[in-house]
């Protein structure tokens, strides 16, 4: 699952209208989605500054714990700064502590399908 910054991207990608981006830019909301035959697929989005966003979006992504495989889980970013991804590492770790997190920059392709500041994180479920 990712947390995008824009629409921009859906838009760039021809997957949403000009106006939607617009919107999301202006209203502050940050596209959360999911991966489905290796595309990008809108799930939700995520309202205000970034850093709420991502908070949001890790509480959506882990708040289904019994499920969770605890063992590992996997952080991939495009770009951010060590300072996002320690506020990442620790909103991860408020809600499931992990055995092991594992934090990396992304490919370049799933770079060019998602954007700059996008994070995602997998894990196993039970």
């Amino acid at each position: 699952r990712f947390i995008m910054p824009s629409a921009d991207i859906f838009y760039n990608n021809g997957r949403t209208s000009a106006l939607v981006a617009k919107t999301c830019r202006l209203l502050q909301m940050h596209p959360y989605a999911g991966l489905k035959q290796g595309k990008a697929i809108l799930q939700g989005l995520m309202i205000g500054n970034l850093d709420r966003a991502w908070k949001q979006g890790i509480y959506w992504i882990l708040h289904n714990k019994r499920k969770i495989n605890t063992d590992i889980v996997f952080v991939t970013h495009v770009g951010c700064s060590v300072k996002q991804q320690e506020l990442i590492k620790e909103e991860i770790a408020k809600h499931v502590k992990f055995d092991k997190m594992i934090i990396q920059k992304t490919s370049f392709t799933t770079a060019c399908n998602v954007g700059m500041e996008t994070i995602g994180i997998s894990y196993y479920t039970m």
